[in-house]
């Protein structure tokens, strides 16, 4: 668990991303951005460093135009390390353009992560069949999942048995999304 020095709180602060933090009735918060371009993701992670307590939910799903990628989510996996992301329950990255290499680093960043239950990463061109055991290691390692969806990622039937192969030994995991996957 990282802890943030103060060193940048006014930056954050004037972000445009700091009104997306939303207090939620329990005292946790929601981060929710709909389209954010692979640039600002600097910015997005430092708003999470700086947060006034603890995300529930992070919502960074991409649009036409606007979508984080490799470079962006992997600074963005960093930053899921922090202490305001302790109590994280929900993440969702679909629809970016994060690719294997991408995944790759929100999977280790969360893994073991003790409340994480719902992990959307559906449409992000992460089919390659060398990302099946990273998922999988994920799977062994975060009990506490309940949905993974992994839709619209072009996995092939090869790759994904394994996938529903682990998904069937999880203790927790009630739902793996698999939509147009190539399963015959």
């Amino acid at each position: 668990e990282k802890r943030v020095p103060a060193e940048g709180l006014e930056e954050a602060r004037r972000s445009q991303y700091w009104p997306m933090i939303q207090k939620k009735e329990d005292a946790k918060m929601m981060f929710v951005v709909n389209g954010a371009p692979e640039e600002d993701a600097d910015e997005i992670a430092l708003v999470l460093r700086h947060a006034p307590g603890f995300f529930d939910c992070i919502e960074i799903t991409g649009k036409s135009s606007e979508r984080l990628r490799e470079k962006g989510v992997t600074i963005l996996a960093e930053a899921l390390k922090l202490r305001s992301c302790r109590s994280l329950r929900y993440l969702d990255l679909s629809n970016n353009t994060i690719f294997e290499y991408g995944a790759k680093a929100v999977l280790r960043a969360l893994s073991g992560h003790r409340r994480i239950k719902n992990l959307m990463l559906g449409g992000n061109n992460i089919g390659d069949p060398w990302i099946v055991q990273e998922i999988i290691l994920f799977l062994e390692a975060t009990p506490s999942l309940r949905t993974l969806d992994l839709s619209f990622n072009g996995f092939k039937n090869k790759d994904a048995k394994p996938l529903l192969q682990a998904a069937l030994k999880h203790p927790n995991l009630l739902t793996l999304a698999l939509n147009d996957t190539w399963i015959g």
